[in-house]
């Protein structure tokens, strides 16, 4: 695949009121291949919108370089924006307008086709026909997401930024809408930049995932890469038929015990060794043995911690 949007060692501080200086970025790099999902995960205030908002021309990096579709984002911001659509939160809607008002004014900034339709369509994906024409302060947290998201649609950019798109939807809606983010980029081949605080979400959209931290890249990999980081902690579970052998092993040996199991650190493949024989010595029944692997939210914990 080709590389679609890069950022090369982008730094961008910001002055707090109390006349503080804060670094959002610090010498960030990233590639991001056309046609895929790509998350950027982080806690709050490590970056992730930071980085949105420079490659979606919306600020200027304070040093370093960016390109999306080979345009820089400082010399070329119009070429830029006119393919990529934007959703960060609700705020990028006027909520004096209705909704349908606000898609016919960004429509016609992109001078969409048939944009009546367009409107229709999206407003019956996203189940608020009935209320199109409400004016936007009416609107629940949940349907002014919505809107943002249909805004960032209405004229089918190849690039769509996307910062917490799930955020306040009903779980009917957010699973209608992760599905339509598979499509774009499986039927319509369009690349997604995806912020999001639900690593379940990341696990099953994204094909590559920047995890930040203080303004810094700490990782990027696929989710099943991530995970592979940080096995030296997987653990090995053993469930006893008995808890009393349970117990006794883990007094024995002072490991962790719920009920009927004790977990042991696969690292310590020494102890694992002496404990079995312990079991076996004991004529100790053992109902099962299995490795815990890390999940991707046990992963980004320990990265960003």
């Amino acid at each position: 695949m080709d590389v679609i949007i890069r950022a090369d060692a982008l730094t961008k501080g910001y002055k707090t009121k109390k006349g503080e200086w804060i670094k959002a970025l610090d010498a960030v790099s990233l590639d991001i291949q056309k046609g895929e999902i790509f998350g950027l995960l982080g806690t709050n205030g490590a970056g992730k919108t930071t980085i949105v908002r420079i490659l979606s021309t919306l600020i200027y990096p304070d040093g370093g370089q960016a390109s999306v579709m080979g345009y820089n984002v400082k010399k070329h911001p119009k070429e830029i924006r006119k393919n990529i659509g934007v959703c960060l939160g609700n705020k990028m809607v006027y909520h004096k307008m209705t909704a349908r008002d606000n898609l016919r004014f960004f429509g016609k900034i992109y001078d969409v086709r048939n944009l009546d339709n367009k409107i229709d369509e999206l407003a019956e994906f996203f189940d608020i026909k009935d209320r199109i024409d409400d004016l936007v302060e009416n609107y629940s947290m949940g349907m002014k997401t919505k809107l943002a998201v249909m805004r960032a649609f209405i004229h089918d950019p190849p690039i769509v930024f996307l910062d917490e798109p799930t955020f306040g939807l009903d779980p009917g809606t957010g699973y209608k809408l992760r599905q339509r983010i598979k499509e774009m980029r499986d039927k319509e081949g369009k690349t997604i930049i995806l912020c999001t605080h639900h690593l379940l979400e990341a696990e099953e959209l994204c094909d590559t995932i920047a995890v930040l931290r203080k303004g810094k890249t700490v990782a990027v990999d696929t989710a099943e890469g991530l995970k592979r980081k940080v096995d030296s902690s997987k653990d090995v579970c053993i469930q006893f038929t008995h808890e009393k052998d349970a117990a006794v092993m883990s007094e024995l040996f002072d490991v962790s015990q719920r009920k009927e199991k004790i977990v042991i650190p696969l690292s310590n493949s020494h102890l694992l060794h002496v404990l079995l024989q312990k079991v076996h010595e004991g004529n100790m029944e053992i109902q099962d043995i299995r490795v815990n692997k890390p999940t991707l939210e046990e992963a980004f914990l320990k990265m960003t911690s």
